[in-house]
């Protein structure tokens, strides 16, 4: 391809790998602060805060990841 073709292939390609490099980093950062509230370093609700969730929304995608939610008392 050349001329307005590729212009528009390159614009779209690189759009699209910045979004997946994004999402990538997301999915890392929500996958820490699972591990870190499953290993008990971190509380529900300080999670939530990290990811900007609400704490009920934490702990349906957090269990959704395949991570175990810990017991509230």
């Amino acid at each position: 391809m050349t001329g307005l073709g590729e212009s528009i292939y390159i614009k779209a390609y690189k759009e699209g790998e910045e979004k997946g490099i994004s999402q990538g980093i997301s999915q890392g950062e929500a996958s820490a602060t699972f591990k870190y509230v499953q290993k008990g370093k971190l509380t529900i609700e300080e999670g939530a805060s990290e990811l900007g969730m609400t704490p009920e929304g934490f702990m349906e995608s957090m269990a959704k990841a395949g991570f175990k939610v810990p017991e509230t008392v």
